[in-house]
């Protein structure tokens, strides 16, 4: 199977053995590392690549937009890796464990700028 992996992060062993097992089939993956500029650019990687399916760790705003893309192109939904991170003190790199993979089936972020109280009350 076809994954488009969109990180900066390569995929270890363990992520493609947990996903080899979770989607029932032996995957092939395509990394794409490169900085993602906005939501626009994301319909052009997916075609790009051509994907059976796409993993993201990717900010919420793309996750929210990719999450369109491939229902859009009646693609299954976004995979977004879970992790655990840990440091044992300030010198030490952070370690990063993955928890699980989990599917992304859909998303409706609502926001509003946070402002100062007197701001709010003009």
């Amino acid at each position: 199977m076809k994954i488009l992996w969109i990180s900066r992060h390569a995929p270890t062993e363990v992520h493609t053995d947990m996903l080899s097992g979770l989607l029932g089939a032996p995957v092939e993956v395509t990394q794409y590392a490169a900085t993602i500029m906005g939501g626009h650019a994301l319909p052009g990687i997916v075609d790009m690549y051509q994907p059976e399916r796409v993993v993201a760790s990717i900010p919420i705003d793309l996750q929210q937009q990719m999450v369109e893309v491939l229902a859009d192109r009646s693609m299954p939904p976004l995979i977004k890796p879970v992790y655990h991170h840990t440091r044992s003190d300030d010198h030490q790199p952070i370690v990063w464990t993955l928890i699980h993979f989990e599917e992304i089936l859909s998303m409706d972020v609502e926001r509003r700028i946070l402002t100062h109280k007197e701001q709010q009350d003009v």
